[in-house]
């Protein structure tokens, strides 16, 4: 694909944010990869779809390439096809299985007597906070502020960044030295922890599943839904909610949470 091509993009695109630039240049990467030395067209596009769909990608991840390889065509005036439309996903099919509550908590139990170091603290940061994979392999001991307690989350997809409060119960990350790692590093280290707590992981199963269960156990024990957005750190979606949320002192509805969390007593 010719580089002036994406330069128009580029320039299209300049007034999103870093991360949204980020996501849709690696759409374009794939679809460049995939269609060569081609011109982009209607009809490889087509072909990506499909080869997208041989590979097993979510239909949310097909919807999110065609997001961006639609903005890519339109900012270099290529005929695009409108009737290349999004998905609609199945709310009860999804990629990413929920790992259940019990699970967690074996996992947890196990972790805490056999695990290393490296081992309790990711997953004290994942049970805890719900953390996504390149949450987790972005965080730095820089990012843990002891005099405070707290730790600061740099979060995706346009989400909330914020300091969360440390329980004592996870107290003991305070003590980790922390290190940027790649998100390949902190996926295998997942299948390392469930083999080694004699967890049998199921296919697709990874740290966003320990998320959904959060999400679920928070859900269950009846926290009010506006705090389960700002501890899982989801941008508000309507002006109501973000008025809420700007209402809330951050560390007391953490504590609040803490209150009705379903793991934080696994830990104890």
């Amino acid at each position: 694909m010719k580089q002036e091509y994406v330069s128009c993009f580029l320039q299209k695109i300049g007034n999103t944010t870093e991360k949204t630039k980020v996501c849709y240049l690696s759409s374009i990467s794939i679809y460049s990869t995939f269609i060569g030395d081609k011109e982009p067209t209607i009809d490889n596009v087509l072909l990506f779809i499909q080869y997208l769909k041989n590979k097993n990608y979510s239909i949310s991840s097909i919807n999110r390439h065609m997001f961006a390889i639609k903005k890519f065509f339109i900012a270099n005036k290529f005929l695009w096809d409108e009737d290349i439309k999004s998905q609609p996903i199945n709310l009860y099919e999804t990629d990413t299985p929920t790992i259940s509550i019990d699970d967690v908590q074996k996992v947890i139990t196990a972790i805490r007597q056999i695990g290393s170091d490296s081992d309790k603290a990711y997953l004290a940061l994942s049970t805890i906070y719900g953390l996504r994979l390149s949450e987790m392999a972005a965080l730095t001991i820089k990012d843990i502020q002891k005099n405070k307690n707290t730790i600061h989350i740099r979060t995706l997809k346009g989400g909330i960044e914020r300091d969360h409060v440390i329980p004592p119960e996870i107290d003991f990350i305070k003590d980790y030295s922390l290190e940027e790692q790649s998100t390949g590093v902190i996926s295998v280290l997942f299948s390392k922890i469930c083999l080694l707590a004699g967890y049998n992981k199921m296919p697709n199963e990874g740290w966003h599943s320990i998320r959904r269960a959060l999400v679920s156990g928070l859900y269950i024990n009846e926290v009010a839904e506006p705090q389960i957005n700002l501890f899982l750190r989801w941008a508000p979606q309507s002006i109501a909610r973000r008025y809420y949320v700007q209402g809330l002192n951050p560390i007391v509805s953490d504590k609040l949470v803490f209150q009705k969390h379903p793991f934080l007593e696994f830990w104890r």
